[in-house]
């Protein structure tokens, strides 16, 4: 009887110590899943970028590209000439807040620190708009994820991607 006891205390013993080492195995397939996760996505983003970027000097500057750089510009210069019903003031400053009655002003706004460190081109403009439509796939992917789950967010960010209409809005900016 001793030695019973004695056996089935070894044997506790034993697999309470192959408890303490091993690996908890739910915790090892959620992180080599979130790295792939991560990955796809990453590979998704970039593919994106490389798509969009391709010609990116064609076609030429669109009358409403020109129409968001002009108040930019004239941000970075401390002169903006807008009606007062479609900015406000603080101090003497004005800042548009609407460009027109139906497109408002914050494209001009992030578009003001690109211009000012990287200078006025048609392609550092349209990088600018294709790297804010990478961060609007990542928004999209993480809102499905929450929302749904990994596997349809990973679809949808994958459909959004190569999709040549979003492509080429996230290109061109149209008002």
């Amino acid at each position: 009887m001793r030695i019973k006891t004695i056996l089935m205390l070894r044997r506790c013993q034993i697999s309470a110590t192959k408890a303490q080492l091993s690996i908890n195995p739910e915790q090892t397939p959620t992180f080599r899943s979130g790295i792939v996760e991560g990955l796809i996505l990453f590979f998704v983003i970039c593919c994106f970028v490389s798509l969009s970027a391709y010609r990116l000097d064609l076609p030429a500057l669109h009358e409403d590209e020109a129409f968001r750089i002009v108040p930019a510009l004239q941000i970075l210069q401390d002169r903006v000439f807008l009606p007062d019903t479609y900015s406000f003031k603080i101090g003497n400053k004005i800042f548009p807040v609407m460009l027109t009655p139906f497109s408002g002003a914050l494209n001009s706004y992030l578009l003001v620190p690109v211009i000012y460190s990287f200078g006025l081109t048609v392609k550092i403009i349209r990088l600018s708009q294709i790297f804010l439509a990478a961060i609007g796939i990542f928004l999209t992917y993480i809102l499905c994820k929450k929302i749904i789950n990994k596997k349809v967010a990973l679809i949808t960010v994958i459909l959004l991607a190569i999709n040549p209409f979003f492509a080429a809005s996230a290109t061109l900016t149209f008002a």
